[in-house]
């Protein structure tokens, strides 16, 4: 999965979806993504594959439950494996649930010939 496919996934959730931040203001709930911090893994002096990790932020107005599981049930039917925290963000009076996500992507086609 690449950034791109995951950003289409979560726009199948319904809600506004961005990478990193809209430019005007949404009413929730909305999700923001963004690539936090990117790993290559190397063999024979070659990138054979590169984990990112990712962090998916959705935002509520209040605690929804059914908001949650509806991303959840996403990132579960497309075997993508989260954990996650919670918070309350008192200056915008929301509720940012933070999932943690990796994705993987196998560069060794250069083994396949």
């Amino acid at each position: 999965m690449t950034l791109q496919e995951l950003h289409a996934m979560l726009k199948m959730t319904g809600f506004p979806v961005a990478y990193s931040h809209f430019n005007e203001s949404k009413s929730p709930p909305f999700i923001c993504h963004y690539e936090d911090e990117q790993e290559n893994i190397f063999a024979d002096n070659k990138i054979i594959s590169t984990k990112t990790s990712v962090m998916i932020e959705l935002y509520t107005s209040k605690k929804d439950i059914s908001t949650e599981k509806k991303l959840e049930e996403l990132l579960e039917k497309n075997g993508i494996l989260w954990t996650s925290t919670q918070q309350y963000i008192k200056e915008e009076n929301l509720f940012m649930k933070e999932y943690y996500i990796e994705i993987v992507e196998d560069k060794k086609t250069w083994l396949k010939n």
